[in-house]
This record gives structure tokens, C-alpha cells and sequence, in this order.
């Protein structure tokens, strides 16, 4: 795979950004949004060579190493934010039927923040992040609210940081962190009063 036309090197570079297993008509949404085709014949070799798996609509990255080799190909090309931007637009318009739910609000996030898009990322995560405490998976929504405010920068809206900070007390409270809970609801309080004094500015200033 190292070597061959750049646009066949750079679609497998986005197979591998999508995954270790890879929806065909995911991985052929993804590359249009790139002006790709998929690289079918590469898919073909890997399988010939017993280095990808396949399962009917979606093949298999057999090698761990292989898939962080294109991946490391595509950072160092500076073609990796592209890949993931691509990756998450394909997701969003739910060309893979298997993928539904917090887990397809959870993947098209984490490309965005991949990507350095941590603003577009805030909705689908808040919103895999919920569906997660709906599902008593407090750890992994708290992993995913992490992984957002970390991302975000200190022009973020007091409203989003009160909503941050109300999904770490849920998941305190359904880990039994009653104190941590707590401590959180009284960030999302202070938030809140900082966004109704923005608020009576902006009603004054009118």
C-alpha cells in the first residue's frame, strides 16, 4: 500500500480513520466528500493477503500495525483532519444503516474533535453523552464530557458549561459520588448566574 496513485493511498488512509472494520457505503460517502473513490483493488490485495477480513458490506483491518501505519501516513501528509471531517459528515448522514443511536452521535463527535472542530462536536457528543447516563454507562459519559471540555476553549458559552457540568453531577450521582455530584451542580449554578447577568446586559443595552 505504499505505493500506487496518491488518491488510492489517501482512501485507504480514510478506511482506516473510520475504523477497524469499515462499512463499504460509509467508506464511498466518506471519500466523495474528499472527491475519492473507494480503492476497491487495494481492499482486494489486503485480502489476498490475508492482511483484511471480509464480511460481505464491511471489511476488517486484520493488522492492528497496518491501520496505524495509514494513519501515521495521513498525519504526517497533513491529510488526517481532512480524513476525519470527511469521516464525520459521512457518519452524520447515516450512510452505514448499522449505525444508529449514541453510538453513530458518539463516532461522528469524536472525529469532529479529532478533526479540531470541538464547536461542531458538542452536539452529537452531549447528545451520546445523555444517551449514555439513559443507559447507566456514567463512565463512558463522563469520559466523553471530558474529552469535550478538554477540547473547548474559554470563549465556550457559560450555557454549554452549565450543561457540562450538570452531565459530570448525573454521572456522579448514578456512580454514587454524592460529594462530586454536588461540587458540579454548584459549577453549573455559577455558570447559569453568569449567563442571566449576560442576559440583563444584553436587555439593558436594548
Amino acid at each position: 500500500l505504499g505505493e500506487g496513485p496518491a488518491d488510492r493511498q489517501a482512501a485507504m488512509e480514510l478506511a482506516a480513520t473510520l475504523g477497524s472494520d469499515v462499512d463499504r457505503d460509509e467508506w464511498a460517502a466518506a471519500c466523495a466528500h474528499e472527491g475519492l473513490a473507494p480503492a476497491d483493488a487495494a481492499v482486494e490485495e489486503l485480502l489476498e493477503r490475508g492482511l483484511a477480513r471480509d464480511d460481505g458490506h464491511v471489511f476488517s483491518f486484520s493488522s492492528g500495525m497496518l491501520r496505524e501505519a495509514l494513519l501515521e501516513r495521513a498525519a504526517q501528509a497533513e491529510r488526517a483532519a481532512a480524513h476525519h471531517r470527511a469521516a464525520a459528515a459521512a457518519i452524520g448522514e447515516g450512510a452505514a444503516p448499522a449505525s444508529s443511536g449514541p453510538a453513530r452521535s458518539e463516532r461522528r463527535g469524536r472525529h469532529l474533535l479529532a478533526a479540531g472542530d470541538a464547536r461542531d462536536a458538542i452536539d452529537p457528543l452531549l447528545l451520546a453523552a445523555e444517551a449514555r447516563l439513559g443507559g447507566g454507562e456514567a463512565g463512558r459519559a463522563e469520559a466523553l464530557v471530558t474529552d469535550l471540555e478538554a477540547a473547548l476553549d474559554a470563549s465556550v458559552p457559560a450555557r454549554v458549561r452549565a450543561r457540562l457540568a450538570i452531565l459530570h453531577a448525573d454521572a456522579c450521582r448514578l456512580e454514587g459520588r454524592y460529594d462530586d455530584a454536588a461540587a458540579w451542580l454548584e459549577r453549573a449554578e455559577g455558570f447559569e448566574t453568569e449567563l442571566d447577568h449576560a442576559e440583563r446586559a444584553r436587555t439593558y443595552a436594548v
